[in-house]
């Protein structure tokens, strides 16, 4: 179990809420989204789209807050912070009102606001969606050999195919990844089997 109690709680409401909203996405516990610095607590991850979802429940604190959201709207399509009442103000002061939405809420917020529509108007910021990935994903997302340093296959790939092709090679690389809490992989033809992390 990921953190306290009371996380897990708000946990298993959003899994929940996403599971029902998004039927074809692997859902991931606790996935980074900058390699050694934030992680965020759900992602749905679809074949071409990534819906990141942060709790704090009211034994959390919100000091990093500010810093994981700025960093999951880097490479999400959607993103959401989901609190535990006592939060709710603070965590809107912090990362703008738009974006918390209270425990009991968020299964009604996302199926009434969360369209198609939504999801397609988002630009991808292809540097940061590569940065996510470890280094074996990322030179088979790029198609660069072995020797290629990371920064020169995100700087090929970024430049080599659109913000689409990007959302789909980076999605499918997190459905083929081991996570200790996730969904069974998801294997397509781009990754025919589980990553693993050393190359």
């Amino acid at each position: 179990m990921s953190g306290s109690e009371a996380e897990e709680r708000i946990r298993l409401k959003v899994e929940a809420a996403l599971r029902m909203q998004f039927p074809e996405a692997r859902i991931i516990h606790e996935l980074v989204v900058r390699q050694g610095s934030c992680r965020l607590d759900l992602a749905a991850v679809t074949p071409n789209r990534i819906v990141l979802v942060e709790i704090k429940s009211e034994k959390d604190v919100l000091k990093r807050l500010d810093r994981q959201t700025k960093e999951a709207e880097e490479v999400a399509d959607l993103y959401r912070v989901v609190v535990a009442a006592k939060h709710l103000d603070k965590a809107r002061e912090a990362t703008g009102w738009g974006r918390v939405v209270a425990e009991d809420d968020f299964a009604r917020e996302i199926g009434t606001s969360w369209s198609a529509k939504q999801l397609m108007g988002t630009p991808c910021n292809a540097p940061a969606r590569l940065a996510m990935l470890w280094a074996n994903e990322l030179r088979i997302v790029a198609e660069t050999g072995a020797r290629v340093a990371r920064e020169a296959s995100i700087l090929r790939a970024s430049e080599y195919f659109t913000g689409a092709e990007v959302r789909k090679r980076v999605c499918a690389a997190l459905r083929a990844r081991p996570f200790t809490r996730a969904d069974a992989p998801i294997l397509s033809d781009l990754f025919p089997t589980v990553t693993q992390a050393a190359a």
